[in-house]
């Protein structure tokens, strides 16, 4: 059983970065604001999501703290978009070792309906984000057909309180000393009590899941932060 065919694909650049620390660019969420209006100027902005970590949610040795994605038309496209928010963060010309961004193929196995008096698919109150190695074994193909086919169905049936689920296959890495990502989860809980009490059915599906994931994710090399969304105002 595999995700519905009519689940459709698309580009995005995906930057994760680390806020704190960067001199004159204050916390994440200030950072956050401040690329508004630059992912405004895409052509994919309805689509565009800015996240940061929540409070004590994050450690020093996590690769990132804050999520900005937005869909993009092609790798060109990206790449520049990729520079002018490396120049509005004011990073140096050398590989940007606190922001990282990627090229993905974006799916949504379960999409997001948006709230009341919101227009982005993507609102939610928590989010779980997993950038993730995929294990020795399976290439980077075989990593992204288990991720789609095998994963995906029993995602949605064994994650109750998951209000959207977006899968995001790295295609290309865009900036240099960036870890070697597979993919990029991104899972939208209404409320931190479904992520809390309503990530699974029961200590079966736990189980199932925790199993699952074993078979194509290096957990020691991959990383999981919870965030919430950034408005735009």
């Amino acid at each position: 059983m595999g995700v519905d065919e009519q689940v459709t694909e698309e580009l995005e650049l995906m930057l994760l970065l680390k806020a704190p620390g960067r001199a004159d660019n204050g916390d994440s969420e200030a950072i956050g604001r401040r690329l508004v209006p630059l992912l405004q100027g895409s052509p994919g902005s309805s689509d565009r999501r800015v996240l940061v970590a929540i409070d004590q949610q994050v450690t020093a040795r996590d690769p990132f703290d804050t999520l900005v994605s937005v869909a993009v038309r092609d790798e060109h496209q990206a790449r520049n978009l990729a520079q002018a928010i490396r120049a509005e963060l004011g990073d140096g010309p050398d590989g940007a070792t606190d922001l990282h961004a990627l090229l993905v193929r974006s799916r949504w196995p379960k999409p997001r309906v948006p709230r009341p008096g919101s227009d982005s698919r993507a609102d939610a109150g928590v989010v779980m984000v997993s950038a993730m190695h995929r294990i020795a074994e399976p290439d980077h193909e075989q990593f992204d057909h288990h991720w789609r086919d095998r994963h995906a169905p029993l995602a949605l049936k064994h994650h109750p309180g998951m209000a959207a689920y977006q899968q995001n296959v790295v295609e290309e890495v865009l900036t240099a000393k960036t870890p070697s990502w597979d993919g990029v989860a991104v899972l939208y809980f209404d409320s931190p009590d479904d992520l809390a009490n309503r990530l699974y059915n029961d200590e079966e599906s736990q189980q199932i899941i925790l199993d699952d994931v074993a078979r194509f994710v290096d957990l020691e090399r991959s990383t999981t932060v919870i965030m919430t969304d950034v408005p735009d105002k």
